[in-house]
């Protein structure tokens, strides 16, 4: 029986100095780990004056756009073209009804008729000093003003005829026949045919407006190409903003006539590239801690008493491109090195081992 306690008390013994074996061993390794020095890659900031992209989005449309209309007013006779439907230039779109104009035109050209057949007769009794010369000044005057009427009322005629200014396409017809229109009302919009009328339409924020400049480059891209690159540039930029969105009107022309299909009403994204590009600090995105629209924190690396670490601050972030951000933060001067890979795992202060430097 006491060989058998022996045993037991020599077993619980082996456990117990086993057990604290282990725990020590643990500790040991926990504070190993805890004293491990975390790997960092960095760059040195430089900074650049290489345009950055303005993203935006657009639509293609006709440069010159005319809503065509009729001088005089009048009744609908006929509209001979429909919405779609491509016309040569000079070639009839639409009538007025002209019964009262053609009524108008007989009146005056009788009455010139006339009043020109009694200057005549007066004429010849003014030389055979029949008649007065205030009589015949008169009788002239009468004439004037009957050649007047009469050329109004051949315009008016003339008027009531919608002819089409060049080649082009009717985007959209306003009314109907028999429809009474008021003079200047639209009754077709009109555009001119041909990819060099072509144009694309975007805004863009006032933030971006003070760095873009007419003649600046663009890249356009459509979904219906997605491997295809568009070049064009600025060739009208708006002097006031859209009252409704605040923003301002930007029209591109573009670089070469497109080769492909390109259709008014085609919706584009575009990278506006700014020519006057102020210097800016390019900072990779895996350097970027956490940040808002108007804070960006990262950590810059420093060194003091043979010792590497990191300091976090904050930047305030220009715009977000992909691979990186902008910034122009007055606290930062070339020559920096900022934190790239592995600052997601670092706090203030902590020190680092750089591994490799871009």
């Amino acid at each position: 029986m006491k060989h058998i306690l022996r045993l037991l008390s020599s077993l619980l013994f082996i456990l117990f100095v086993s057990c604290n074996q282990f725990q020590s061993q643990d500790t040991e390794q926990e504070i190993t780990e805890s004293r491990k020095i975390p790997n960092v890659t960095i760059k040195k900031l430089t900074l650049t004056d290489e345009p950055l992209p303005i993203p935006a989005v657009g639509t293609v449309a006709q440069k010159e756009i005319q809503n065509l209309s009729f001088k005089t007013g009048g009744v609908i006779e006929k509209i001979t073209v429909n919405t779609s439907q491509t016309v040569r230039k000079g070639q009839l779109l639409a009538e007025l009804r002209t019964n009262e104009a053609t009524a108008q035109l007989e009146k005056a050209q009788t009455v010139f008729e006339k009043a020109s057949r009694d200057l005549e007769k007066l004429a010849k009794m003014y030389a055979d000093t029949a008649a007065t010369l205030t009589q015949l000044e008169s009788l002239q005057t009468k004439v004037d003003l009957a050649k007047s009427d009469l050329e109004l009322a051949e315009i008016n005629v003339n008027n009531a005829k919608l002819i089409a200014p060049a080649n082009g396409k009717i985007l959209r017809k306003m009314v109907r026949q028999n429809e009474v229109v008021a003079p200047g009302v639209p009754v077709l919009q009109f555009a001119s045919k041909g990819k060099k009328s072509l144009v694309i339409k975007t805004t863009a924020t006032d933030k971006d407006l003070v760095l873009l400049k007419l003649g600046d480059k663009a890249k356009v891209y459509f979904d219906v190409y997605p491997e295809q690159t568009f070049g064009a540039y600025i060739t009208q930029i708006a002097e006031a903003a859209h009252p409704l969105t605040g923003t301002f009107e930007i029209e591109l022309s573009f670089a070469s006539i497109p080769k492909e299909t390109i259709k008014t009403g085609f919706v584009c994204s575009i990278e506006l590239l700014p020519a006057n590009q102020s210097p800016y600090f390019k900072i990779d995105l895996n350097a970027l801690v956490e940040g808002s629209e108007n804070a960006a924190n990262i950590f810059l690396l420093k060194e003091a008493a043979q010792k590497t670490f990191v300091q976090k601050i904050t930047v305030l972030p220009d715009q977000i491109q992909k691979g990186f951000f902008s910034t122009s933060d007055p606290g930062l001067k070339e020559g920096l090195s900022v934190v790239t890979t592995g600052a997601a795992w670092l706090s203030d202060g902590m020190e680092v081992n750089v591994i490799y430097q871009d």
